[in-house]
C-alpha cells in the first residue's frame, strides 16, 4: 500500500526566493508586468504554445495579479527570473496547480525571446524541481508540451522526465487541432 507523502504547507509562509549560479529565482510582482507584457508580445514564444500573445499591458496585469493570487491561495510558486549580476528580467517558472491532496504539481515557464539559448531554462527548472522534492515534499512533477517542441521534450527527457501520455488531437488552437504530451518525474525520494 504506498503512503501518502504530505506537502510541506509551510513553504508558503514565506514566498521562497532560489539561486543558482547565474540567476536569482524571486515572486513575481506587479513591478514585472512591463518585462512580462514584453515577453508575452513576442510571438515566436507561442509557437507551440495554446496562448496567444498579448496585445496590451493589461493582459500582463491580470496574467501577474492571478500568479500573485495563485500564490495567496497556495495554488501556484510563480517565480520571476532575473541575472545575478544585472537584474535583468529573463522569464517566469514555477510550480502551476498545486495539489496538496495527491503532492503534485505542473512544472511551467518561459523565456524572454532574447535569452533563448543561454541555458536560463536548464539551471531555472532543475532548481525549482530540486525546491518541490526536497524542501516541498512534492511527491510528483509533470509537464504539458506539445510534442512538436522538440527542445521542451529533449530538456524534459534530459530531467528524468518520463513521457506518460500523448493526446492526439487534444486542443484546436490557431486553426487546427494539436497534440498534447504530458511528462512527469517522480520524486526520487519516495
Amino acid at each position: 500500500m504506498a503512503t501518502l507523502h504530505e506537502l510541506n504547507i509551510n513553504c508558503f509562509d514565506t514566498f521562497p526566493e532560489l539561486e543558482t549560479r547565474r540567476l536569482r529565482l524571486r515572486q513575481v510582482t506587479l513591478s514585472d508586468v512591463p518585462a512580462i507584457f514584453k515577453m508575452r508580445s513576442e510571438g515566436r514564444n507561442f509557437q507551440y504554445t495554446t496562448k496567444l500573445p498579448h496585445k496590451s499591458i493589461e493582459e500582463a496585469e491580470v496574467l501577474v495579479s492571478s500568479m500573485i493570487d495563485g500564490y495567496s491561495n497556495k495554488q501556484m510558486l510563480p517565480w520571476a527570473l532575473e541575472t545575478k549580476d544585472t537584474q535583468e528580467f529573463v522569464g517566469a517558472f514555477g510550480l502551476l496547480n498545486i495539489d496538496q491532496s495527491s503532492s503534485k504539481a505542473e512544472l511551467g515557464g518561459e523565456l524572454n525571446l532574447s535569452h533563448w539559448g543561454r541555458q536560463f531554462a536548464t539551471e531555472a527548472c532543475q532548481m525549482i524541481a530540486e525546491y518541490a522534492f526536497d524542501r516541498m515534499n512534492l511527491h510528483r512533477l509533470y509537464a504539458q508540451v506539445n510534442p512538436d517542441n522538440r527542445s521542451v521534450v529533449y530538456y524534459l527527457e534530459k530531467f528524468g522526465f518520463e513521457k506518460e501520455a500523448h493526446h492526439k488531437d487534444f486542443a484546436f488552437v490557431k486553426g487546427s487541432y494539436w497534440d498534447l504530451a504530458v511528462y512527469a518525474l517522480i520524486n526520487p525520494a519516495h
